[in-house]
């Protein structure tokens, strides 16, 4: 029976109507996370735009550094037929942990609980997975860390389909992987630790609760909470969901602080193969019927309850998100590549970067925002694919909400709480249309 609760689908349904009801509630949190309707309109994304990025000869090295071959080979090995779709608690979650364990130690890097790379979840007495994390040392043994973060779990098998999870996140994986090589091959050491944190448990029906093995982390962390000075989420990093700017991938999160504009601003773009754009994660987290409450996406979830600051990462969902077809030959490794040298020297920079991070947790850039959405919106239609003309017709409708947007702020004015509201489920369609362009339930919300 409760491996049957643990089910995808039956989770799916569940949460519906706990949602509905606002009421429901799994391991003491909400599972739709609730928060103020209250948003803080600030401009630290579009005031970044000044901050000229700073290359330097140790940036240079680690984006030369990066082995796509080495980025394949474990995402072809995670996303195995061999490890099952890799759900928690089954064999082939095992088998992943033991490659996980394996590759930290090659690195020669130092354990991070204790005497192992390795942390139990438990969950009212029960296991509900085990988080791996190994880490490279700060200067200062009572040093802060700076944490990168992928989720190794996927969905097992649904329905009698296996789904090996390739892009979810084998894909963050092997980029986390490679940055952790890079920085212990070139023996860098920042004023900061840096932890290397693979959780397990992050899928449905565990999402949201306290049963993922982030929120566990983050309960029971190596070093005090408050030392917990920025998490980087890596989820969903291979796909190439947007069909005229396939490179593209989106940094979230950093609204919230002009620190962390500053430090992401300051990393060069990567020089081909990807690029980043910057947003409120606000604008991927909008519940279309419930306008009290927002839906994280991935481990962020965690650090943002703890009050820490984060970065979520992601090259956004693709029509394989959750299929079986999400499998290694679908990623694109030359992007890969690209995000991990970007990413390397991001890590390798917060370790150094001893700035009191300001944190300003209900901020959205709506400039930004508003931008970025119309841009996404004209870049869909003008290559529709497979989205239903019905979709098609909202999202003409939804360019020219935003079109409206954007003047009421180039006069100068902010969109009111009610037209963010709108903006937030212009950004849901738009997700919706990439990942599933012939859903019906894209049309209308």
């Amino acid at each position: 029976m409760l491996r049957f609760l643990r089910r995808r689908r039956f989770w799916v349904i569940l949460s519906g109507v706990t949602a509905a009801l606002a009421a429901g509630s799994v391991g003491g949190r909400f599972y739709v996370e609730s928060i103020s309707p209250e948003y803080e309109p600030r401009s630290f994304l579009v005031e970044g735009e000044k901050i000229e990025p700073a290359e330097d000869e140790i940036g240079t090295k680690l984006r030369a550094g990066v082995d796509a071959t080495r980025l394949r080979a474990d995402v072809e090995y995670l996303a195995s037929k061999e490890l099952g779709g890799r759900d928690n608690l089954s064999p082939g979650s095992e088998l992943a942990r033991a490659y996980l364990v394996k590759r930290l130690e090659e690195l020669g890097l130092s354990k991070c609980f204790g005497s192992s790379f390795l942390q139990e979840v438990v969950e009212d007495d029960e296991p509900n997975g085990t988080n791996v994390a190994g880490r490279i040392l700060g200067e200062n043994p009572d040093a802060d860390a700076v944490l990168l973060v992928a989720h190794y779990d996927h969905l097992g098998t649904e329905d009698g389909e296996l789904h090996r999870g390739a892009d979810d996140n084998a894909s963050g994986v092997a980029i986390a992987l490679e940055v952790a090589r890079l920085l212990a091959s070139e023996g860098l050491h920042g004023k900061h630790q840096v932890i290397f944190l693979f959780p397990d448990a992050e899928e449905p029906p565990d999402v949201r609760t306290d049963r993922m093995g982030s929120s566990f982390f983050v309960e029971n962390p190596p070093v005090p909470v408050e030392r917990l000075r920025l998490a980087i989420v890596l989820d969903v990093m291979g796909g190439q969901p947007i069909r005229r700017s396939p490179d593209l991938f989106f940094v979230m999160g950093a609204e919230s602080s002009p620190d962390l504009v500053r430090l992401v601003r300051s990393v060069p773009q990567p020089k081909e193969r990807a690029r980043y754009e910057m947003m409120s994660v606000a604008m991927i987290e909008a519940e279309p019927y419930l306008p009290w409450v927002r839906k994280s996406k991935s481990d962020y979830h965690a650090f943002r309850l703890a009050e820490r600051p984060f970065l979520f990462i992601t090259a956004g969902t693709t029509p394989r998100y959750h299929q079986p077809d999400d499998t290694p030959d679908s990623l694109s490794y030359e992007k890969m590549a690209a995000e991990t040298g970007f990413l390397a020297d991001l890590v390798h920079r917060a370790s150094l970067d001893e700035t009191k991070i300001a944190h300003f947790p209900r901020a959205v850039d709506q400039v930004q925002d508003v931008r970025l959405a119309l841009r996404i919106v004209e870049d869909i239609l003008a290559d529709p694919g497979d989205v239903l003309e019905d979709t098609q017709e909202a999202l003409r409708e939804d360019r020219e909400r935003l079109l409206e947007f954007k003047t009421t702020l180039e006069a100068g004015h902010t969109l009111s709480k009610a037209e963010y509201r709108e903006l937030m489920l212009i950004g849901l369609r738009m997700q919706c249309a990439l990942a599933r362009p012939t859903y019906t339930m894209c049309t209308k919300f």
